[in-house]
């Protein structure tokens, strides 16, 4: 049931990707900086708060980590889908509904 999902959202993202919105190497460069980005950020955040954790003797910081690395994550991918809604809403008003 999984691979089927998986098939079907490759396929819509090829038909996406020859239609006129975005290339599929647009399409894939942004999931790529959008997970790596979440993740990179979520990790560094969390071994730093447990790294002072450990050279402290607390246990506070690692959450205080957590929170900032989602917080900062939920940041970046704000900042990297912001473009992506000024297009969209750019070919709204180009299109004319009837």
């Amino acid at each position: 049931m999984l691979t089927v999902r998986i098939f079907e959202t490759k396929l819509l993202a090829l038909r996406m990707a020859k239609s006129e919105m975005l290339p599929l190497k647009v399409v894939v460069g942004m999931s790529l900086q959008l997970g790596f980005s979440v993740a990179t950020t979520t990790i560094l955040c969390v071994f730093g708060g447990h790294w002072l954790d450990e050279k402290y003797g607390t246990k506070f910081f690692f959450w205080i980590g957590l929170a900032l690395g989602f917080i900062s994550s939920i940041l970046l991918v704000w900042k990297i889908v912001q473009p992506l809604q000024a297009i969209a809403r750019d070919d709204k008003k180009t299109t004319k509904n009837y």
